[in-house]
């Protein structure tokens, strides 16, 4: 997708990811949209993350997969999405659930990334790999953000086809 839209990637991207919040958000005010990602089975007492972790979520949506995450394994959730509403609500519901998680409102593609170096113990994101303009970029500012030997997680439909 990011290929097809360069070199006009921000107007284009901005414009369409408008729309798709501006509907996603009316169907997550329906009920718990972001509990497809989260298994029913997962065994909350097995964990691959150590508690107190720092953690970087991209594309972290409404923050409900935060949440989950947080509240499972003690890890602290850093949200980052370019929908500001989105940033709000997942603010909102992360402290209603009396976590310590933090959103920002950025486009991960808007590098460097608004970290410190070694900041993270893990990493993951859900369906965001679609919107990276230029990942090999990305994958090289999220090593720097990553202490050594970070977790990572990626979910994602199909994005290339190789």
């Amino acid at each position: 997708m990011i290929k097809t839209l360069c070199p006009d990637y921000k107007s284009k991207v901005g414009d369409c990811l408008q729309s798709y919040y501006r509907v996603l958000n009316h169907l997550c005010a329906l009920g718990d949209v972001e509990k497809m990602y989260i298994t029913p089975l997962v065994d909350k007492k097995a964990s691959i993350l150590d508690k107190q972790i720092l953690v970087l979520d991209l594309g972290c949506g409404q923050g409900r997969v935060a949440a989950h995450m947080a509240a499972a394994t003690g890890a602290q959730v850093t949200g980052l999405n370019i929908d500001p509403n989105q940033v709000t609500q997942a603010k909102e519901f992360n402290e209603q659930m009396g976590l310590r998680n933090s959103f920002t409102t950025h486009d991960m593609n808007e590098l460097p990334l608004p970290f410190e170096d070694n900041s993270f113990d893990a990493f993951y994101q859900i369906q965001a790999p679609s919107l990276f303009k230029d990942p090999p970029a990305l994958f090289r500012e999220l090593r720097m953000v990553l202490k050594p030997n970070a977790k990572i997680s990626l979910l994602d439909w199909v994005t290339y086809l190789f």
